[in-house]
């Protein structure tokens, strides 16, 4: 179940900018179109909740996997929202989770920042809920993401 949610997960990165914790100068400005794309490692530490550790992955970034994409399980929620010069990304989103069971769906908001020019990293964090094929609650978790362009 762990790999599933992660891969989830990833459809609703994107990117942001002004100083990383070393102090770094981040990215004044992005274009999320054509700097967020490719193979990205990702994994998540969760902060809080009861969904428990998620499995490091390997997913694809690109418009065919975003949500509402045409390879996407994930209807968004609203707009994204692309702040601080288009490199920060606000998405809440609602994926069908057919891994756990028959019509179970994870909804989650994501605020994810790009650290790089190139995109080669993205960081943020995710909040999701789980919830059955009745639409019982099962955990809800907020996760620090890392998505390293491989």
């Amino acid at each position: 179940m762990t790999r599933g949610i992660l891969l989830l997960c990833a459809l609703a990165l994107g990117c942001g900018a002004s100083s990383d914790e070393n102090g770094s100068e981040l990215p004044s400005s992005c274009n999320p179109e054509s700097e967020r794309r490719g193979s990205y490692l990702m994994s998540a530490t969760e902060i809080s909740g009861s969904c428990g550790p998620q499995a490091t992955a390997l997913v694809q970034l690109g418009p065919a996997t975003a949500p509402g994409g045409s390879y996407s399980p994930c209807t968004p929620l609203g707009e994204p929202i692309l702040t601080e010069n288009d490199c920060k990304l606000e998405t809440r989103t609602l994926c069908a989770f057919d891994d756990y069971e028959p019509g179970a769906t994870i909804e989650t908001t994501m605020v994810s920042t790009q650290q790089t020019q190139s995109g080669s990293l993205i960081t943020g964090i995710m909040t999701m809920t789980l919830r059955d094929g009745f639409d019982g609650w099962v955990c809800t978790s907020t996760y620090s993401m890392r998505a390293e362009r491989q």
